[in-house]
């Protein structure tokens, strides 16, 4: 039997044993176009930081905070696109003061065997999501106001910016309020988002702690990012955590909260003695924060400083004298080709005397030249 020809491949992407982009599925109705679309460009995250109905109405219908993430590989495969639907757009909204969700799905057309986006989600949300916009406002409006300060752990650090304050609060998750749990998990989801790899964490382990960055604007609190360490042993008596998640809201990056976490986490190891704090497979954008971070750390060390110092003033000293040398063999090496060339210019030059007894201003080989014709001259005549 012959084998049958394959569908003629993108020019980009391997084949899977079906098409990629576009499927005619019967030439007797109106033809649709259907599309594997990348999850980067369908899903759009909106953060929205109000508390009441009508603000939060009206932030819904501005767009509220949107935000796009970089991994979609663990919800929606490796490929990372969504497969069956025509003009689809996937709108997840989060309310910062209780972080429930709202996942808003529109398209324009859907194939048989498209996939449910619905359940590819709700995979990944220990905390349900609601499908239902007002549903949405009621849980957002009904969750009581939460004072992070009298209930979560202990103040271990300050952010000050224009109209707001962030305060960071340290505290074994096991010790954690029911309530502070909840919204943790109802966070969780957006590590998968945020984070390649990311899992949910076991909170009954008592070696688990969260250091919770809290906004606190008028008058009320939200949660805008968290990170989560975790307590190895090291011998004989000491201890090694690691910085095993960190998370800051995509919309308030660069703003240093995330460096302020970071250092807290430096300044509880050095209170405790710890070996070393370790980091769980940093992301480059958190390697770079980390290095920057311990730079000013050398800093504030004065020995330090003064070692860095001695150090350049030595390697500066030092390529000046390189300089000087290469100057010096520079100038050697110019002199010495002046010198050839005079040498060369002398020993080619001969004088010969002119009819007057002078010498000829030319060269030898010149002067000797003339004569030559000219002889050759008188011999023709």
């Amino acid at each position: 039997m012959a084998s049958q020809k394959a569908p003629e491949k993108a020019p980009d992407r391997p084949y899977n044993g079906r098409p990629s982009k576009k499927v005619k599925f019967s030439p007797q109705v109106q033809v649709a176009e259907y599309h594997a679309v990348p999850a980067q460009d369908t899903v759009t995250f909106h953060l929205l930081l109000a508390t009441t109905a009508e603000q939060l109405q009206r932030q819904m219908a501005s767009g509220g905070m949107p935000f796009k993430c970089e991994f979609y590989n663990q919800v929606f495969g490796e490929s990372e696109e969504i497969n069956g639907y025509k003009g689809l757009q996937v709108h997840i909204w989060f309310a910062a003061n209780s972080y429930h969700c709202w996942v808003n799905i529109q398209y324009e057309s859907k194939r048989p065997g498209a996939d449910d986006v619905l359940t590819l989600l709700q995979a990944w949300w220990p905390q349900p999501f609601t499908t239902d916009k007002q549903e949405f406002i009621n849980r957002v409006t009904s969750a009581p106001a939460r004072d992070f300060s009298q209930e979560v752990g202990t103040a271990v650090g300050r952010i000050a910016g224009k109209g707001y304050e962030v305060k960071l609060y340290h505290s074994r998750m096991v010790d954690t309020p029911d309530w502070f749990k909840e919204l943790h998990a109802r966070m969780e989801p957006l590590l998968v988002f945020t984070i390649d790899g990311a899992n949910f964490l076991d909170v009954r382990d008592s070696k688990w702690e969260v250091v919770a960055a809290v906004m606190e604007k008028d008058g009320q609190q939200c949660m805008i990012g968290y990170m989560m360490l975790y307590n190895f042993y090291a011998w004989p008596l000491n201890q090694r955590p690691r910085i095993a998640q960190i998370l800051v809201l995509p919309p308030l990056q660069g703003a240093g909260f995330g460096k302020a976490m970071i250092k807290t986490a430096y300044d509880l190891a050095q209170q405790r003695d710890a070996v070393d704090l370790t980091f769980e497979d940093p992301a480059p954008g958190l390697q770079r924060l980390r290095e920057k971070l311990e730079l000013d750390m050398l800093q504030s060390q004065p020995w330090i400083v003064e070692a860095a110092d001695a150090a350049l003033a030595a390697a500066q000293a030092e390529e000046m004298k390189q300089r000087a040398a290469a100057k010096a063999l520079y100038q050697a090496a110019v002199a010495k080709k002046q010198e050839q060339q005079q040498a060369a210019m002398q020993s080619s030059s001969v004088p010969v005397p002119m009819a007057d007894g002078r010498l000829h201003p030319s060269n030898g080989v010149q002067a000797g030249s003339e004569q030559q014709q000219q002889q050759q001259q008188q011999q023709q005549q």
